[in-house]
C-alpha cells in the first residue's frame, strides 16, 4: 500500500528548511557547485546554458538553500530565476524553479535581509 503524502506538511518542511539554510553565495561557489553537479554529466542538455547563465549574472545577488530529501536550490532574486537540483552519486534531477517557488524564496530572502 502506498502511503499518503501530506503536501501541506511537505511544503512546511521545505519552507522551514529554506528559512534555516538560506545564505548568500559567491560566484566562485556557484561555479564549484555546478562543476560538481555536472561532473559526470557534462553532456547534460542544461550544462552549457546553466554555466552561461551563472557567468552572465555573477554580479547579481546569489542565494542558495538546502531542502529536505537532498534537494538544493540556487537562485538569483534580481533576475527572478533559479534552479533546483538533487545529487547523490550522480545528478538525480534538475529543473527550473517555478514562479510560485521563486516568490516564496524571495519572501524568505527579504525577511532574512538577503535581498
Amino acid at each position: 500500500m502506498i502511503e499518503a503524502i501530506d503536501f501541506g506538511e511537505l511544503q512546511r518542511q521545505r519552507k522551514d528548511a529554506a528559512e534555516q539554510t538560506m545564505r548568500a553565495v559567491t560566484p566562485a561557489e556557484v561555479t564549484e557547485t555546478l562543476e560538481k553537479v555536472f561532473l559526470n554529466n557534462s553532456s547534460h542538455p542544461w550544462t552549457k546554458r546553466t554555466v552561461e547563465f551563472a557567468e552572465e549574472h555573477k554580479a547579481d545577488t546569489i542565494l542558495a538553500a538546502e531542502l529536505p530529501e537532498g534537494y538544493h536550490v540556487i537562485f538569483y532574486p534580481e533576475a527572478n530565476k533559479g534552479l533546483w537540483y538533487k545529487t547523490g552519486a550522480r545528478l538525480e534531477g534538475i529543473g527550473m524553479l517555478q514562479p510560485s517557488a521563486l516568490e516564496k524564496l524571495c519572501t524568505i530572502a527579504r525577511e532574512k535581509g538577503l535581498a
